[in-house]
């Protein structure tokens, strides 16, 4: 199914997502032990809902070079949470546990920890492409910010 039909959904709520692509064949593994946190961290912290959605996308994906499911068939994980009622916790245990599966955040979605070495771990050859066409482009930094200058360093 086409993904606009497939997820039509509306969140009029606050909330907050963070989203990362992690290889095909580690999606059960990989779901399980996102779920397993939410559990373990639901006990500790009141969290009053989150949601994992799940879509996938086949290999063969070349045409960006530093997207999350580049040159890999990838499960994408989307964890939706309420942002009123301590996400950040959740999302950093997260964060850590992306390292642990092989997981390419979503550079456009909540990232707190993800930087520049672990762009250049995840995208290698691609990174440096990336960060050659960003210093042509702009060669001034004007789209600059702390954002990206954690994510793409200063030059």
């Amino acid at each position: 199914m086409e993904s606009y039909k497939a997820f039509n959904r509306s969140i009029y709520h606050l909330h907050q997502e963070l989203e990362f692509a992690v290889p095909f064949e580690n999606t059960f593994d990989v779901c399980d032990r996102f779920l397993g946190l939410y559990e373990r961290m639901y006990r500790e912290e009141r969290l009053p809902y989150t949601i994992l959605e799940v879509r996938f996308t086949p290999e063969g994906h070349d045409r960006t070079l530093i997207g999350p499911g580049r040159e890999r068939r990838s499960t994408w994980v989307d964890l939706l949470t309420n942002d009123t009622h301590g996400f950040e916790r959740y999302f950093a245990a997260a964060e850590v546990l992306m390292r642990e599966v092989d997981a390419r955040p979503h550079p456009g979605k909540f990232n707190e920890t993800f930087g520049h070495a672990d762009l250049m771990r995840m995208h290698g050859a691609h990174f440096v492409k990336f960060l050659e066409l960003r210093r042509r482009h702009d060669p001034d930094l004007k789209f600059a910010n702390a954002f990206t200058r954690r994510m793409f360093g200063d030059t």
